[in-house]
This record gives C-alpha cells, sequence and structure tokens, in this order.
C-alpha cells in the first residue's frame, strides 16, 4: 500500500461524492448519514472558529462514544486543532493533570463518568486546570444548537483545511507504552489515516458493512476501527456502554455482521443468555484488541460464534496503533499462534541488545519503521523518545518471526521472569493455563522471592461453574 497525503475531511468529502445517504454513524436513538455528517462538521467548526479555536489550539475533548464525539473531533481537525483525547472514566484530578500535562486550551465535554457524580465537573476540572469557564463548551449543546452557519463562513474554514499539513501533530492521546509512565503521544492525520486505509485493505472483504464498535475512541484502536470503516463508506454502530446487555442489544438492534473489542468483552457476550438468539449467527468478521488473546482464548471465541474469523493484531499507540495483523483467510493456528504480518507498507524487524537484525526463529526487541509512527512524545526530551537516530520506533517488546513472516510476541523486556537465573515468559504461562479450560482471563506477573529472586504468580478469572479452585490444583 502506498501511503497517501489525506486529511480527516477527505474521508468525509470521498464518502459525500460516493454515497451521501449512507449511514455514517448509528448510535441506538439516533444516525446520521455522511452527507449530514460533512453539514455538521462544517458548522461546528465555524462555531469552534468564532470562540477562537484555530490551528494548533490545543482542545481537550472528554466524551463517550457517539455521535457529537465524531463531529467535534472532526470539526477540530477541519481547523487544523490539536484534538487530545481523555478517557471519558477519568476522576477529576486525573483529569485535571491530563488537561495540564497537555497543556489544554479548551474542554469539550459530553457524558462521561465523573458527570453521573457532578454534573458541573468538566467546569471544575477545568477552573484547577487554569482554563477560563468561557473556553468550556457542552459538545451535546453546542451541536444541537439550530443556527447555520453562512456559506462564506464555512468556505473560510474549507480554506484553512486545505492549507493544512497532514503530517503536523493532529492528534495527542495519553499511553503508558513503551514504559510504564504515562506519555503524551503525538500523532498525525497521515500516521492515522493511512494505517486506517491499511486495515480497510486487509479487510475489505471480511469487515461487513455495520461494525459494532465497542471500544472507546478515545483509544486509539478504537479511533482507528472507526476511520477504516468509515473510509470504506461503511455504517459504524455505537452501543450505549460496553457492558454485555447493551453490546448484545446493538448487534440485535442495528444488525451489526461485524464487531470489535477487547477480550474481556467478547467473554461477556458469549456469557450473555441472549447470545446464541441474538449474536452468534450474525456476526462474521470480530477484531480483537487493547493486549494479544492467547491461542486457547482465540478458539473458544470462533467456537462460539458461528462462521466467523477472529482477527489477532498487534500495536502500540505510538504507531497509530497498528503494527501487524492476521488475515481473515489465515488458518485457526496462524491467527492464534501469532499477531499476524506486518501491515503494508511498514518495514518490522526483531533487533538484538547490539542492534543488529535478527532471522526467522530468534527472540528480540521489536522495532518498527513507516508511515504509521508518531510525531514523538509531547514535551518529553530526545533521550526520553522511543524512535531512534534511525527512525526505528523501540516497542519494548519481545518477539520473533515464525518461517512465513508472521510475527510471534514473547512479552515485554521489562516483564520477563527471571527465576533462580532462568529466564521465564509470561505470555507462556498464561497460554498454558488458558489452554487449562478452567479461566475466562489470566495475568501472569513476578513477585520477589528471597530465595530465587523473583517468582511466577497468577491474576485469574475462574470460568463459571469452574468455582471449586481446589480441582484446580
Amino acid at each position: 500500500m502506498e501511503a497517501k497525503e489525506l486529511l480527516f475531511g477527505d474521508i468525509l468529502e470521498t464518502n459525500v461524492k460516493r454515497n451521501p445517504e449512507n449511514i455514517a454513524i448509528s448510535e441506538m436513538t439516533e444516525k446520521i448519514s455522511y452527507r449530514e455528517l460533512q453539514e455538521k462538521v462544517s458548522d461546528f467548526a465555524v462555531k469552534m472558529s468564532k470562540i477562537g479555536i484555530g490551528k494548533g489550539t490545543h482542545v481537550m475533548l472528554w466524551s463517550v462514544n457517539s455521535i457529537s464525539w465524531v463531529v467535534a473531533f472532526f470539526a477540530m481537525q477541519k481547523l487544523g486543532a490539536i484534538a487530545c483525547l481523555m478517557n471519558y472514566g477519568l476522576k477529576s484530578e486525573d483529569a485535571q493533570n491530563i488537561v495540564k500535562m497537555s497543556d489544554g486550551e479548551y474542554l469539550f465535554f459530553g457524558t462521561v463518568a465523573a458527570t453521573s457524580r457532578d454534573a458541573d465537573i468538566a467546569y471544575k476540572v477545568a477552573e484547577k486546570a487554569n482554563i477560563d469557564r468561557n473556553r468550556v463548551v457542552d459538545i451535546n449543546a453546542l451541536l444541537s444548537d439550530s443556527e447555520k452557519a453562512g456559506e462564506s463562513e464555512i468556505r473560510k474554514t474549507g480554506e484553512i483545511e486545505a492549507g493544512l499539513n497532514p503530517h503536523d501533530t493532529s492528534v495527542i492521546i495519553y499511553t503508558s507504552g513503551t514504559s510504564g509512565i504515562p506519555k503524551a503521544v503525538m500523532l498525525s492525520a497521515y500516521s492515522i489515516i493511512n494505517t486506517a486505509r491499511a486495515v480497510s485493505e486487509l479487510t475489505h472483504d471480511a469487515s461487513g458493512d455495520r461494525l459494532c464498535l465497542a471500544i472507546p475512541m478515545f483509544h486509539s484502536y478504537g479511533q482507528m476501527m472507526a476511520l477504516a470503516h468509515l473510509n470504506e463508506g461503511k455504517c459504524v454502530c455505537m452501543p450505549d456502554s460496553f457492558k454485555p446487555d447493551a453490546v448484545v442489544k446493538c448487534i440485535d438492534t442495528m444488525n451489526c455482521d461485524g464487531m470489535t473489542s477487547v477480550g474481556a468483552v467478547y467473554v461477556g457476550v458469549i456469557n450473555h443468555p441472549d447470545f446464541k438468539d441474538k449474536v452468534s449467527g450474525k456476526i462474521h468478521y470480530c477484531a480483537i484488541g487493547g493486549g494479544v488473546s492467547t491461542p486457547a482464548q482465540m478458539i473458544q471465541f470462533e467456537s462460539a460464534f458461528e462462521r466467523t474469523s477472529f482477527i489477532n493484531g498487534y500495536g502500540q499507540t505510538e504507531a497509530s496503533p497498528l503494527i501487524s495483523v492476521s488475515s481473515p483467510y489465515d488458518s485457526v493456528r496462524v491467527r492464534s499462534e501469532t499477531v499476524g504480518k506486518a501491515i503494508p507498507g511498514i518495514d518490522v524487524r526483531i533487533q538484538d541488545s547490539d542492534g543488529d537484525f535478527l532471522g526467522a526463529g530468534r527472540i528480540g526487541e521489536v522495532v518498527v519503521k513507516g508511515y504509521n509512527l508518531m510525531n514523538g512524545y509531547y514535551k518529553l526530551p530526545v533521550e526520553q523518545q522511543a524512535i531512534d537516530d534511525d527512525g526505528w520506533l523501540h516497542t519494548g517488546d519481545l518477539g520473533k518471526f515464525d518461517d512465513y513472516g508472521n510475527l510471534m510476541l514473547q512479552g515485554r523486556i521489562k516483564d520477563i521472569i527471571i527465576r533462580g537465573g532462568e529466564n521465564i515468559s509470561p505470555i507462556e504461562v498464561e497460554e498454558a493455563m488458558m489452554a487449562l479450560g478452567w479461566f475466562d482471563a489470566v495475568k501472569v506477573l513476578s513477585a520477589p522471592h528471597y530465595v530465587l529472586g523473583e517468582c511466577v504468580e497468577a491474576c485469574i478469572v475462574l470460568k463459571k461453574g469452574k468455582e471449586d479452585v481446589s480441582e484446580v490444583q
């Protein structure tokens, strides 16, 4: 795939010309076509411009997935503002810290977890983060404002958009990424859109027309999957929450034929009493993000869903976020034991501690180079950046290639457990435990040991009916 110089507005423009009345976003109580979405984005951008938002302005976006979130995001991109995406589950103090770390100048908010406890929480967060009250905007209220922008005003914002550079930073997302310390990852329209295009290209025939997006769009994976479907002119369906009841209702009511989420949500949906009647058999394409699933878990998922291919991918926010992904047409072994091949146009290598590249079967650090890489970490010095002088992103993950070029992850460099001088991979232990069939989830970690240095411990979630822990022994 050849990377293209595209802006977010190009996605809407293409689909308005192609199929303007196709539904772009669907919620449980509302839906919007590509034509309507473009019109609302244009109006929203004019309103944002009038209150002082322009190229390079840091605008915090704090809300659950919604049509208003999408409109606000695209409007920010139209003006060249930098959308700083906030986790809608943040508590007040954490939200204040993110706003300060991002140098937030405006706070755009919708429904967040904290508003259920305090309707004025956004204004209080803004005040403590030194943002004036008149720079705090309720995106739902602004979107419902019936005032329409004039043609000259829309033309002016269009001229602003036409002058933007796709390589400039347009989004900031916080992640622990390649270390345990939260960092502000700076991404460009160029990196985000081309990664989404790669997903579109790889899954075009299998991905269906209506995607149940059961993952937040403040997360780079959720954003990528939504954009991949919007790039194809397809419909992105948003459940009210990611609880099993809401996801099952979304799939059933909106006739979704694809789904993307994390492993824990899939487990909840499979265990839902209406799964067989309302989900299984309808969904033909599933993508898993937010962490690699074990072979046993992948097989469990495919056994539960009928005629469905589960796609296992690997990435980091620093890579917008996809690095490799399996194909819907790969064998179950490839899709369950590997994270597939590098996405088109991306160079992925395995590197040893001396900086040499390793061949198939040899374990080393996964390093990446290509159009999907971030512009860097916001406000961090050169020595704390994850991209080296030669342009390679150092992921901090251990991996190896099989003989067919599929990437197999072996754990995090810093997570390797050294027990009595022996290196132990947490992922291998997790896979072995999941293969027993006793657990819905397993997380293996190290603990201090006075003789061995470190020992292996595990946090587990038992399957229903397997509550007698003594039998697990």
